[in-house]
């Protein structure tokens, strides 16, 4: 008999997009926190963001799914990116879930699209390559 393993999932959205981060990548779940700018940064970049006494890279969760500007975000999800923690703003974060690897499947053969998540009595989610999608900005 095979044996499934589970995964935790946090549950958030930016613009139309409801996608999910693997709890091990998360830091800590915060307020929208207030950005300074950085010049010359990418797009997705809003700035940083002073978070109890270091500096963290924010990031915009719509712009970097490519999802049209909105209302401001009203949390900033904190996830590990390699060595340092990385911000993105995103517009709600909606629950803390646990599903089978078994519902898990690739969304195609672009990694930028990364997964989809069949989630019990919901629709189902996005669970992005954070790894892929991060290194766009800051190894570029």
């Amino acid at each position: 008999m095979n044996e499934t393993s589970r995964v935790r999932l946090l549950v958030w959205r930016a613009g139309s997009v409801r996608c999910a981060t693997p709890i091990e990548r998360l830091r800590e779940v915060l307020p929208a926190l207030p950005v300074t700018t950085l010049p010359g940064a990418p797009y997705a970049v809003r700035g940083v963001a002073n978070v109890r006494g270091s500096l963290v890279t924010v990031v915009d969760g719509r712009r970097l799914l490519g999802e049209p500007d909105g209302s401001p975000s009203e949390a900033t999800v904190v996830v590990q990116y390699g060595a340092r923690p990385v911000g993105m703003a995103v517009d709600d974060v909606e629950d803390l879930v646990e599903v089978g690897d078994d519902a898990i499947a690739p969304r195609g053969q672009d990694p930028a699209l990364g997964w989809e998540v069949q989630l019990p009595e919901a629709p189902p989610v996005r669970l992005l390559d954070l790894d892929f999608l991060l290194d766009r900005l800051f190894l570029d």
